[in-house]
């Protein structure tokens, strides 16, 4: 929503980096995943990756999605460990899972959930879209409780490298590698 029209400025169509980049404009937030309702046509058949922009990670992507189709999960999420993963102290969901990866509990929030955090990045089933309501919602208020109240497996990935929260110029500045 905010800067937009810049980072479509720098981006474009993508051709620089051999990509296609689209664009979704909300005329009211939708929320984490209210936005990915919103483009529900464009995720049919296989599974696929949602990124929230402002996280800066060495999140390796093909073993996420390997580590996600191996579990069987409706969402693989990406965890890390505050304690030993070099981080910002993103306020994300915290996360307890079971001793083979899954997800037993997830709270929003610093408080509860477990200690684990989520980092933002998820491997997801396009059955996931039909549990994701019209209009405004969120992945760690609404969803992934809500999978989990419904018996949903959701599995964890653990980073091991960095995650950082680059959401203000202050946490940008401060993220070690960032450029702009």
């Amino acid at each position: 929503h905010y800067g937009a029209d810049q980072i479509a400025k720098a981006v474009g169509k993508g051709e620089k980096w051999n990509l296609s980049v689209q664009y979704s404009h909300e005329k009211e937030l939708l929320g984490t995943s209210g936005a990915l309702k919103a483009l529900e046509k464009k995720f049919t058949g296989s599974d696929f990756f949602v990124l929230y922009g402002d996280n800066y990670t060495d999140c390796n992507l093909m073993d996420l999605m390997n580590a996600h189709k191996n579990s069987g999960a409706a969402v693989t999420l990406a965890l890390f460990d505050p304690a030993k993963t070099r981080n910002s102290g993103i306020a994300g969901g915290k996360v307890a899972v079971d001793k083979d990866g899954f997800i037993k509990k997830f709270k929003e929030g610093k408080a509860g959930g477990g200690n684990l955090v989520n980092s933002g990045i998820y491997a997801v089933n396009p059955s996931v879209l039909k549990e994701i309501p019209e209009g405004f919602s969120d992945f760690g208020k609404d969803i992934f409780p809500a999978l989990l109240a419904k018996g949903q497996n959701l599995f964890s990935f653990l980073i091991t490298g960095f995650c950082y929260g680059i959401d203000t110029p202050e946490a940008f500045a401060n993220a070690p590698g960032a450029r702009a």
